[in-house]
């Protein structure tokens, strides 16, 4: 069997060992969780007897941001799954949206180094063990003194803590100041992961994404808008015997706006373009998330002293339909 927290995408491969009979056999795959079946497969002579249910899985994960501050359980980021086969079940097994297994305690994100504005939410998501979770901020990334913003007695697994960011300037001194502030995550008195926050001023060419990392968890950015464009999308079909005509049968538009990083240094500008290859891009608006689609034919990286930017833009996931005569 798959461990704990296996990847629902590389790690969802069971093993049979009953090779002998040469009938087929029906396995079913069951959301164990819910009470669903996901899906049967029918085996026989398998190669290496090996089954990969791990398109079954994808149809049960259905990861979205969190919108509301503090600790909670990520819904849709995994799912708890079993086979059984002539009445025999498995035992239950949790996989991830993440695309490695997860095994030491860690935070799901590469991207150490956020951007943000006072107005703000963060998500901090981490895989750990059992343990005494605390968040932890400091204003100076050498300063001796860590005020603690949030501890939890965590039962193991996924575990997200949403950092609000106006709420975290309170623990300063004089938060008017701030400019940057650091995170410090630690599991039963041990780091297991640190960020450092940029303040940035909002505006109202702000733009706020997040998106699905490869760790199945959502990393978020504050873009600056640099202004829309309105771009005709249509269809053509070519008509006619002797006299060919090209006709429009149909015509959509779709606003694109785009966006800049900002200069980031190239670590973090890499981390960043993770957004380009991911499946879900949301933006984050008024307490609200809704799907956008990232146009990457319109991505420059350009360095200047070791400073990368990101430009590209985004759209509507589904265009406006617009009649045409």
């Amino acid at each position: 069997l798959p461990d704990n927290y296996s990847s629902a995408y590389t790690g969802a491969i069971y093993t049979i060992d009953d090779t002998t009979t040469t009938q087929p056999q029906i396995v079913e795959v069951l959301d164990s969780q819910r009470g669903e079946t996901l899906g049967f497969r029918r085996v026989q002579y398998l190669n290496n007897n090996k089954i990969n249910i791990a398109r079954y899985l994808a149809r049960a994960l259905n990861p979205q941001p969190i919108l509301s501050s503090g600790w909670s359980v990520p819904e849709g980021r995994t799912v708890e799954a079993q086979l059984i086969s002539d009445d025999v079940p498995t035992e239950k097994r949790i996989f991830t949206a993440s695309l490695s297994d997860l095994s030491e305690d860690r935070l799901l994100s590469s991207l150490t180094h956020r951007t943000v504005t006072h107005r703000d939410l963060d998500e901090i998501s981490l895989f750990a063990h059992a343990g005494q979770l605390t968040i932890s901020v400091a204003f100076g990334v050498d300063s001796p003194t860590q005020q603690i913003v949030a501890m939890r007695n965590h039962k193991g697994g996924l575990i997200s803590y949403v950092l609000d960011v106006e709420n975290i300037l309170g623990y300063a001194n004089k938060p008017e100041e701030v400019r940057q502030f650091w995170i410090y995550i630690s599991l039963a008195g041990k780091t297991i992961g640190q960020l450092r926050y940029s303040l940035i001023p909002a505006t109202s060419q702000s733009v706020r994404l997040g998106w699905l990392n490869p760790y199945g968890a959502i990393d978020y950015h504050t873009f600056r808008s640099l202004g829309r464009l309105l771009r005709s999308e249509k269809e053509r079909v070519m008509t006619g015997n002797s006299v060919q005509r090209v006709s429009t049968i149909r015509s959509s538009y779709v606003w694109e706006e785009v966006l800049s990083s900002g200069y980031l240094p190239a670590a973090t500008a890499v981390a960043l373009s993770g957004l380009l290859s991911s499946p879900r891009v949301w933006r984050v608006e008024d307490g609200e998330a809704y799907l956008v689609d990232v146009t990457e034919e319109m991505v420059a990286v350009s360095d200047e002293e070791q400073l990368s930017a990101l430009r590209f833009s985004v759209r509507e996931a589904d265009p406006h339909q617009t009649q045409f005569f």
